[in-house]
């Protein structure tokens, strides 16, 4: 039988084997360039500069100004209101 600690890593290595297997059967280059944007973050590397595009800087802008503006919400309250907005779909 295995240690907590080692069961802990075990599952850790099933689970990353999952997402390898996974990944190998996507062929939507968007996706897997999300997922690997996804990775360069967790792991703070990036080929390249961040390049945002025009929407995406708009966006960024106008959630600033919300913030500036005091039109913003904490982590646990913006979980609530999603959670609440999950259960009405």
């Amino acid at each position: 039988m295995l240690e907590k600690s080692g069961n802990s890593l075990y599952l850790k290595m099933r689970t990353k084997e999952k997402i390898i297997e996974r990944i190998q059967d996507i062929e939507n280059e968007s996706i897997l360039e999300n997922i690997l944007e996804l990775i360069d973050l967790e792991l703070n590397t990036f080929e390249d500069d961040l390049q945002l595009n025009n929407e995406q800087k708009s966006a960024l802008d106008e959630g600033l100004k919300d913030i500036e503006e005091g039109r913003s919400v904490s982590n646990d309250e913006a979980r609530k209101i999603i959670d609440e907005w999950m259960k009405k779909k």
